[in-house]
């Protein structure tokens, strides 16, 4: 039985010691603005974050139901 791809919500992009996490549906975009510090960086469209908050950022995305790929 076939079962429908999931589309994908969120973008990681490893850089060195920051990452770059760019949203690729309207869902994910809200998702970041609601939970993201107000003075976060971005570059371009991708929030930039440090490696060592990565991991809890992911985890809620993820148990939000968003699709994330590296």
């Amino acid at each position: 039985m076939n079962h429908p791809a999931r589309k994908t919500d969120i973008w990681i992009l490893p850089q060195g010691t920051l990452a770059l996490v760019r949203p690729l549906t309207q869902r994910a975009s809200e998702w970041i603005s609601q939970h993201a510090q107000d003075d976060s960086q971005w570059f371009g469209p991708a929030l930039v974050i440090e490696h060592n908050y990565l991991g809890n950022l992911l985890n809620g995305m993820i148990q939000d139901g968003l699709h994330v790929t590296q």
